[in-house]
């Protein structure tokens, strides 16, 4: 059971990823951002104000993360998706598990978010991006 998620979503990226790359025609390949390990859009610290997928204005589109770290010392697991409707708003999910070897402890979240793009564009537009969002 310990590996039939990463399986899943391994499986899932592999299965999908050509048709949200082709599908819209509207966003640059790559334009789509990272998801971050709470399942959002972004990177880093502080998720970014981009939106995730390839969605356009006359899209809906969705992604999926699947990230694994085993080392002496502890193990973490990250599983989630989002989905981006029309490029405005986008609503993620994630459940982590975090287990430290040391201590005999495990941490297990789920974290659900939504982000609203209020203006701006990450390409083409004159002004840079701008999103409000929360995550619990």
């Amino acid at each position: 059971m310990k590996n039939y998620w990463s399986t899943v979503c391994l499986a899932c990226c592999i299965l999908l990823s050509p048709i949200t790359a082709y599908a819209t025609g509207g966003k640059l390949l790559g334009s789509s951002g990272v998801m971050s390990i709470e399942g959002a859009a972004g990177g880093g610290l502080i998720p970014w104000a981009s939106l995730g997928a390839y969605a356009t204005q006359d899209d809906i589109a969705f992604g999926l993360v699947s990230s694994e770290v085993h080392v002496d010392d502890y193990d973490m697991r990250v599983h989630g998706a989002l989905v981006n409707f029309h490029d405005r708003v986008e609503v993620s999910f994630a459940h982590q598990n975090f287990y430290v070897d040391g201590l005999a402890q495990a941490v297990r979240q789920d974290i659900a978010g939504v982000k609203v793009r209020l203006f701006g564009d990450l390409i083409y537009g004159q002004y840079p991006v701008l999103s409000l969002g929360v995550q619990r």
